[in-house]
């Protein structure tokens, strides 16, 4: 294999060899002058440090290669002061290998004003990097057993990669570990927090409750004492409502019976309540009177109708007399006319209704003079009331 010092790294594609390569000239921007990328269509790529180095994502080739899972790329050259970094293919080593590639280091004198020497310390950092990106694996060497140089380099990628594995669970182990410290601590922060917030909160409010409660007792004392002085002054002025002279109570109680007498004087009559025990009388009469009235004159109706109808019967009877006496062809016969005389009429009806009409008449009559004389004696009695109170 190659002569120079390096070390082997497991064979990656060229999206993931761009993305390590520009990571590390963002890091060590201070230290490179230049990379280039080598392709198998022996073209070249060369970006410089003039530009920052922001043309690697940027050039259209590379940009290619970003994009999909190839190996086109076969050298990668980082060019410092006094140290180049090189990553070649494993089919480019002096001994090819199809599944290794090789990183090597090898001191240079490139005699240029800018990048800053690299040191032993930024030496080691890059060299880590590039191993924890890259999938470093111990150079294959060749034991004392018959198996082909292939599978010795399978073993001995299997080996590098169940160190890596193994580092790499014993850092997942520590950091879960300080993460859960992390995590309790925080836990621990915040409890103390909120107990400390619940704390303050439930003082104030215990200072508050005391203060409003001081607040009320205050209140309700003042009052109390306002009251009780209200109750002295109302008692001192009893006792002196009852301290007055009784010449001048008697006075007032006299003024008073003289009021109430000219006001029952000036303004004389009987209450309300007493004219209304007198409406029911009137009502009564009143119907009384209607009833009366409406029978007088649905008999004298009938008197009149009956009247009528007698009138009818005297006048065919005339007729039938004088058809008797006149020379007609067919005449009445004497037994028909026996039979509508006028002594035949009843007039029993007639006089039932005369009498009718006159018990309603006297009824009506009766009526009226006894509510005359109940308003008379009621007229006598208020105006002896008047004259009495006079």
């Amino acid at each position: 294999m190659s002569n120079k010092p390096g070390f082997f790294v497991q064979r990656t594609t060229d999206k993931k060899i761009i993305q390590v390569f520009n990571e590390l000239c963002s890091q060590y921007k201070d230290y490179i002058m230049s990379i280039s990328f080598t392709f198998g269509t022996n073209d070249t790529v060369s970006i410089k440090r003039d530009t920052g180095f922001t043309d690697i994502m940027n050039d259209d080739s590379l940009k290619q290669l970003s994009v999909d899972s190839s190996y086109i790329i076969n050298k990668v050259s980082v060019i410092c002061r006094n140290q180049n970094i090189n990553y070649i293919r494993g089919e480019l080593l002096t001994t090819p290998s199809a599944i290794f590639d090789y990183i090597e280091f090898f001191n240079s004198n490139n005699n240029v004003n800018g990048p800053e020497s690299l040191t032993t310390e930024v030496k080691v950092k890059i060299s880590k990097y590039l191993q924890s990106k890259l999938l470093s694996t111990a150079t294959p060497k060749l034991i004392s057993t018959n198996l082909p140089n292939e599978y010795e380099a399978l073993l001995s990628q299997h080996n590098a990669m169940l160190e890596k594995l193994e580092d790499l669970n014993s850092e997942l182990l520590i950091k879960s570990q300080e993460k859960i410290q992390q995590l309790d601590q925080s836990h621990f922060e915040k409890s103390e927090i909120l107990e400390n917030d619940f704390r303050n909160k439930t003082n104030k409010l215990s200072e508050k409750y005391d203060n409003k409660t001081e607040e009320l007792e205050n209140e309700y004392s003042s009052k109390k004492s306002e009251l009780e002085r209200l109750k002295g002054e109302l008692d001192d002025r009893a006792s002196q409502l009852d301290d007055r002279d009784n010449t001048h109570v008697r006075r007032e109680i006299r003024d008073r019976m003289l009021d109430d007498v000219r006001a029952r004087i000036n303004d004389f009559g009987v209450s309300k309540a007493t004219n209304d025990k007198r409406k029911p009388v009137l009502y009564g009469m009143i119907l009384l009177i209607a009833t009366f009235v409406c029978l007088i004159a649905y008999t004298s109706w009938e008197a009149i109708t009956i009247n009528k109808q007698t009138a009818y019967q005297l006048n065919a009877i005339n007729n039938l007399t004088m058809m008797v006496n006149s020379d007609v062809e067919q005449p009445i016969s004497k037994e028909i006319l026996s039979k509508a005389s006028v002594s035949n009429i009843d007039r029993s009806a007639l006089y039932w209704i005369w009498i009718r009409l006159a018990v309603f008449s006297l009824g009506l009559i009766g009526s009226i003079i006894y509510y005359i004389k109940w308003q008379s004696k009621w007229a006598d009695h208020h105006s002896n009331s008047e004259f009495h109170l006079q």
